[in-house]
């Protein structure tokens, strides 16, 4: 069989087509890593986060009530219920208003302190929910 002969001009175009179609390639590639990471970060936990952990109430006489306000954010899809608040101590008492929070809503927490103990006080809050997590807050503070 005789070997065919590509002129020289033929051959370069076929190297220009090659070149092309490789950085077509690795273009759709570099799309491709790009989306993948976007879709992969844009991803939204169902877990409720607070804007503070930890109020500080400074020193507070004894005649002002020592309240630390939580809020607590849901920024997912889907809707995150409060199961159970383990307080710290008898000193403490909770006011929650609803256990339910709604996507892309806030639920805001009160708790107060029992001030007739006086002195410094460093008390936690464990709010365990339906999405098996736990979110651990704390307030602290001196009665005078």
């Amino acid at each position: 069989m005789l070997r065919r002969e590509i002129p020289q001009h033929q051959y370069f175009h076929l190297n220009f087509r090659m070149k092309i179609s490789i950085r077509k390639y690795n273009y759709l590639l570099y799309l491709f890593g790009i989306t993948s990471c976007v879709s992969n970060s844009s991803k939204v936990e169902n877990k409720l986060y607070a804007f503070e952990n930890i109020v500080d109430l400074g020193k507070l006489d004894i005649s002002n009530d020592a309240v630390a306000v939580f809020t607590l954010n849901n920024p997912g899809m889907e809707i995150v219920k409060i199961e159970t608040a383990v307080l710290d101590c008898h000193c403490i008492s909770i006011n929650l208003l609803d256990s339910v929070v709604l996507p892309k809503g806030i639920l805001k927490i009160s708790v107060k302190y029992d001030k007739s103990i006086g002195g410094y006080f460093y008390k936690t809050l464990r709010i365990k929910t339906n999405k098996n997590q736990t979110l651990i807050l704390a307030f602290k503070g001196r009665i005078i």
